[in-house]
């Protein structure tokens, strides 16, 4: 018998420590970037760090948006759909983004083919963190309820003996 999906109930602990998370990678990778480049600039890195956010806040509200849709899909028509949820976050966060930026006149006009990339890149990115945090979110709301059922079936086992002792 296979298991039904559970829903994704992520808590407020979940998205500052995955919220904090998201912007520290951000940085890193705009830090590793600027490196290659020749040098580092800090307004690129907390223009990053914050871009990531929004990625990981984008794949957040689909993701609870469509929960809900994802319960009468299984396998890997499942993964797919996850998998199309983060790519389109992940570009819809780099437009937000870089809009913002051109409009204030922080970054030029890119090319088409420069869009294209960046939002590939966006994307990819996206289905990687979001991937992880999604089934790491998933795994730990499972050992939290596993942990809840033994130790329901401990205290009904306690409360067995107490019951034979009397």
């Amino acid at each position: 018998m296979t298991e039904s999906p559970r829903a994704w109930r992520p808590d407020l602990k979940f998205f500052l420590r995955a919220g904090a998370v998201a912007f520290v990678v951000g940085v890193l990778v705009a830090g590793l970037v600027q490196m290659g480049a020749g040098g580092i600039e800090p307004i690129d890195l907390l223009l990053s760090g914050l871009a990531s956010l929004v990625v990981f806040l984008m794949i957040s509200g689909l993701i609870g948006f469509i929960s809900s849709r994802l319960h009468g899909i299984h396998g890997l028509a499942r993964a797919a759909a996850l998998v199309g949820v983060f790519f389109i976050a992940g570009a819809l966060a780099w437009m937000l983004v870089f809009s913002l930026l051109v409009s204030l006149g922080m970054n030029p006009i890119p090319t088409g083919k420069e869009i294209a990339t960046n939002i590939g890149v966006s994307g990819l990115l996206a289905i990687l963190f979001g991937s992880v945090f999604y089934f790491y979110e998933l795994m730990r709301q499972r050992m939290v309820e596993s942990t809840s059922r033994l130790k329901e079936a401990e205290f009904a086992e306690k409360e067995l003996v107490l019951a034979r002792s009397i």
